[in-house]
């Protein structure tokens, strides 16, 4: 054996020691409580529920390893405020993998690059900027009711699932990319196929996806390899949006020509990204607006149908603010803000079921809060539903109250005890149009329908879903409404 070998062995050696060293007793350190998972079991493993039993059992902060890797579990709303929002600049990036700059968006992106993708998204979503785009949301939502009446038979369950995910995809593809995707028409499509496994693929569903999470999660170069959560279904959206912009022949005002814009400036050298950076977008915006929200407003369907007192005020409402009339020039920004028990009632379906159950923070450099030191590279893991459905902060927790929420016209954001928009600068840059568009739903559902319980109503938890609170179908009864 050569020198050179010998000695590059004990160079790779040294390296290996010094990586593993790295946290070597980092977390025991703490006097925290830490917990250990059943690798063999995790796609059995319900997140939501499992994150709620921890928070009871070991109290607001709990800590594993991931391999070599430390996750502090925080559900302590000083402590997040701490680092969400005081603390930003050593906690800004989100859990890194590796999975390149041409997929990395707005949501995956890290340090200097989210700085410059939130200077470009941000825009696009203001109140100003959604006001236009009330047409096309109306035009959509009422495509999606016309199909409901023409293929439903009377007193037919419908599984809102699939209706509302062609609703979502609908309406972002129009509003930011300016195309018509027509799901409702074409349910097969590969964008709609593609757009769902975006989102599905993150499930684990068998004892060697478990294994190769596990493996994957504590190597993360192997994801260059290994197309383990769907990175085709990325690079399709990624080429799907370079398309559509590279194509746009007439502009729009929209995301795509913003993207354009951006695009423009790199070529000329005055843009802080590149080509890649700029149409991975894309991927971000379909992320935000596509299963995220029509899972909402599939659990708010359901909510309503299961509480028919509450779904009967938020029509009573609409009828105030509305009248008889519920069309394209009635429905204006202005007017669906004074749906204050609509609010109310979106909120709390928010904080029942959040559509993200955890969010994460990766500590970027090494810093101390209160008693505790957080090196960098620990992972900070925010279990969003065990902290919605904490009785310390919600009393009676799993009792869906909108009065909780009367009189905010906008999510709470203070305490960090609510969490469905994120905290801090990297909160939901979409949520004006993405709660535009469930209340102009919900509006345009309830004044043509009656949402029903029916023997097939029910929610399941699917285990093995790492980031989402998704659900595999929502069953309803409807009836016509005749007055």
């Amino acid at each position: 054996m050569s020198s050179f070998i010998i000695e590059a062995t004990v160079v790779l050696l040294l390296l290996l020691y010094r990586y593993l060293n790295k946290f070597w007793g980092y977390l025991e350190a703490l006097s925290v409580p830490m917990i250990q998972e059943n690798i063999f079991s995790v796609h059995k493993l319900v997140f939501p529920k499992f994150d709620q039993a921890c928070l009871k059992k070991y109290g607001k902060i709990w800590t594993k390893y991931e391999g070599f890797v430390p996750h502090i579990f925080v559900a302590d709303p000083d402590l997040l405020k701490e680092i969400m929002i005081k603390n930003f600049d050593c906690f800004m990036d989100r859990q890194h993998f590796p999975i390149g700059e041409k997929l990395c968006s707005l949501i995956t992106s890290r340090s200097d690059a989210w700085h410059a993708m939130r200077k470009l998204i941000s825009p696009l979503f203001t109140t100003a900027k959604v006001k236009p785009m009330v047409g096309t949301l109306t035009h959509v939502a009422d495509e999606s009711i016309e199909n409901v009446e023409k293929n439903r038979k009377q007193g037919e369950i419908v599984d809102f699932k699939p209706l509302l995910q062609y609703l979502s995809l609908d309406a972002v593809a129009s509003c930011a990319f300016g195309i018509q995707a027509n799901s409702f028409k074409k349910p097969e499509s590969d964008l709609y196929k593609r757009c769902c496994r975006l989102f599905s693929d993150f499930r684990l569903r068998s004892f060697g996806e478990s294994i190769a999470f596990y493996i994957c999660s504590r190597v993360p170069s192997l994801l260059k390899i290994v197309d383990f959560f769907g990175m085709n279904n990325f690079e399709y959206l990624f080429n799907f949006t370079k398309n559509i912009g590279y194509n746009r022949q007439k502009k729009r005002g929209d995301f795509i020509d913003k993207l354009n814009e951006t695009q423009m400036k790199n070529l000329e050298g005055k843009s802080e990204l590149n080509e890649n950076q700029i149409y991975a977008q894309g991927i971000g915006i379909i992320q935000a607006a596509f299963e995220t929200t029509s899972n909402t407003m599939g659990t708010l369907f359901y909510m309503l149908a299961k509480h028919p007192e509450i779904q009967d005020k938020v029509f009573e409402e609409i009828q105030e603010v509305f009248g008889d009339s519920v069309d394209e020039e009635s429905l204006t920004m202005e007017k669906m803000s004074q749906l204050s028990y609509m609010n109310a009632v979106i909120y709390e379906n928010l904080r029942i079921n959040p559509p993200v159950c955890r969010l994460d923070r990766t500590c970027i450099r090494d810093c101390k809060i209160g008693d505790i030191h957080f090196k960098k590279g620990t992972i900070i893991q925010i279990p969003v539903y065990a902290i919605h459905h904490n009785e310390d902060f919600y009393p009676e927790p799993e009792l869906f109250n909108p009065d909780r929420f009367l009189g905010q016209s906008a999510p709470p954001r203070g305490d960090l005890t609510y969490l469905s928009f994120g905290a801090g600068p990297r909160y939901c840059a979409g949520i004006k149009f993405a709660m535009a568009e469930i209340k102009i739903t919900l509006i345009k559902m309830l004044t043509k329908f009656i949402l029903k319980d029916s023997s097939k109503t029910k929610l399941e938890m699917q285990g093995g879903d790492l980031f989402f609170l998704l659900y595999p179908d929502i069953h309803l009864g409807l009836e016509k409404r005749t007055c």
